[in-house]
C-alpha cells in the first residue's frame, strides 16, 4: 500500500469516486469535477496498488477514466491527483473492485492510506445505489459522520439499506475512522445489478435513458458544494455503452478440459 511518490500529501478533503454498479455516476461526476479543475495549471498525480492478490473482478468501462501509471502492477489501482486550482481537494478514483468478499479489506486499505498522511478532515464518496427503507428511492441522499448538513439533500434515514458493499464499508468503517468526517454522496437508483446483469450488459445499454445523466448531475453538484468547488460545473455528455455479444464471447473462450 505505498504511494508511488512518497512525498504526495493529500488535501484535507478527499473526494474517493469508486465503479458504482450501475451508472458509475459517482465515478463520473467526480471525473467531470476533476477535468473541469485540473483542465488548465498544474496538477499532480500518485498511484498506490491495494490487494495485490485479490481478483480484479469490475473495472470502468465506457469512460475515459484515470489511467494506472504501472501497468505491470497487479491488484486493484487507486490514482490520486491534486490540481493548482483547489490544492485542498484531492481525488482519488478506485479503478477496479476485487471480489465482494475482499471489499472491506479494500476499503480499510484505503481509509488506512488517508489515515496515514494525518491531514485529511474529509472524505466524500459519491455513487448511486438500490437503496431500500427510504421515502424517495430516485432522489439525492446524504450520510455524514461529522453531522455535515448539505443544503436541499436529506440524511439518509436509520435503517436504511444498500446492496452496494463499498457503500456499506465505508458507511460501517468510516463511522469508526480517524477522519472526522465521512461523507456518503447517495444517488438512489434501482437499476438491476446482480452477477446476470453484468454478465450480459456494458453498464445496461438498454438501460439509458434521459434519467442516466440527471442522477450524474445531481452528484456533480452536490459534490461540487461538499469539496468547495465554487465555479460553475460544466455537465457531462452522456456515456456511450454497449450490450455484449455472448455468442462471441463465449466461441473466444479457450477449449476446457
Amino acid at each position: 500500500m505505498e504511494l508511488s511518490d512518497s512525498s504526495y500529501k493529500f488535501g484535507s478533503t478527499v473526494v474517493l469516486a469508486y465503479p458504482d454498479a450501475t451508472r458509475l455516476a459517482g465515478y463520473r461526476a467526480a471525473l467531470g469535477l476533476w477535468t473541469q479543475l485540473s483542465s488548465s495549471g498544474a496538477k499532480r498525480m500518485c498511484t498506490t496498488y491495494l490487494l495485490k492478490d485479490a481478483e480484479q473482478a469490475i473495472k470502468p468501462q465506457g469512460i475515459s477514466e484515470i489511467d494506472c501509471a504501472d501497468a505491470s502492477k497487479t491488484g486493484v489501482c487507486v490514482v490520486s491527483g491534486t490540481s493548482a486550482a483547489l490544492p485542498d481537494v484531492t481525488f482519488c478514483f478506485v479503478n477496479g473492485l476485487p471480489a465482494q468478499e475482499h471489499i472491506p479489506a479494500l476499503v480499510d486499505g484505503i481509509l488506512g492510506v488517508l489515515e496515514a498522511q494525518g491531514g485529511v478532515q474529509r472524505l466524500i464518496v459519491p455513487a448511486a445505489a438500490n437503496v431500500s427503507g427510504i421515502r424517495v428511492a430516485d432522489s439525492l441522499w446524504v450520510r455524514s459522520t461529522g453531522g455535515l448538513v448539505v443544503p436541499g439533500v436529506p440524511q439518509i434515514p436509520e435503517g436504511a439499506q444498500t446492496n452496494d458493499v463499498v457503500l456499506s464499508a465505508f458507511d460501517n468503517l468510516g463511522s469508526v475512522s480517524a477522519i472526522k468526517d465521512v461523507v456518503l454522496l447517495v444517488h438512489g437508483d434501482k437499476r438491476p445489478s446482480g452477477s446476470g446483469y453484468r454478465q450480459t450488459v456494458t453498464f445496461g445499454s438498454e438501460y439509458v435513458d434521459e434519467m442516466d445523466l440527471a442522477v450524474v448531475n445531481a452528484l456533480s453538484s452536490a459534490l461540487a458544494v461538499v469539496a468547495g468547488v465554487t465555479d460553475t460545473v460544466a455537465l457531462l455528455p452522456p456515456v456511450t455503452r454497449t450490450r455484449l455479444n455472448i455468442d462471441a464471447a463465449a466461441k473466444a473462450l479457450p477449449a476446457f478440459g
